[in-house]
């Protein structure tokens, strides 16, 4: 069996969560326990997420160039899952592109999808356009130069610290 791309600590992450990595075939599977739902990672010259609910049709999530980022996306969704089972306050998002981290761009790119591009340039993730997510591109935004440990510190702790103070993914509401 081929060694998976995660990390050891995001595998155990995503058990916190109920979720099994396999692989099948090329394709590495990230499934809740009953299966209703799946995650498929592809790796070509790019990390790619699709999604799949049974007999549904699969759907694309996300891109992206590093494996980090792929795992900083799975780890914020994973961790509403850990906080609700734990029964913690919700971590909210704030909404509607105006909330992006201000110094984030999203051009629109081809194959209709749209370019995360961080401060220093770089392109960090594409995301569906028109945007059916929105709230994926914004809350990735604002967590791009996050560790993985302070992002899975902030949704174990009860209060979100140290990233989340108010329990908010984005600018502090005014």
């Amino acid at each position: 069996m081929s060694r998976s791309p995660y990390s050891d600590a995001f595998i155990q992450w995503a058990a916190l969560a109920g979720n099994t990595l396999s692989l099948y075939k090329d394709i590495w599977v990230l499934a809740d326990n009953g299966g209703e739902l799946c995650y498929y990672l592809r790796s070509t010259d790019m990390h790619t997420i699709t999604q799949v609910e049974r007999g549904g049709s699969e759907v694309f999530i996300m891109s992206a160039m590093s494996i980090l980022d792929i795992e900083r996306y799975f780890t914020v969704l994973f961790g509403g899952d850990i906080r609700s089972g734990r029964r913690l306050r919700r971590i909210s998002c704030t909404t509607g592109l105006d909330t992006l981290y201000s110094h984030c761009k999203t051009p629109l790119v081809k194959k209709s999808r749209l370019a995360l591009v961080d401060p220093y340039g770089q392109t960090r993730g594409y995301f569906p356009a028109p945007i059916g997510r929105a709230d994926d591109v914004i809350w990735f935004s604002w967590i791009l130069d996050a560790s993985l440990e302070d992002l899975r510190a902030s949704y174990l702790d009860p209060d979100g610290l140290p990233l989340f103070p108010g329990l908010r993914i984005g600018p502090p509401r005014e």
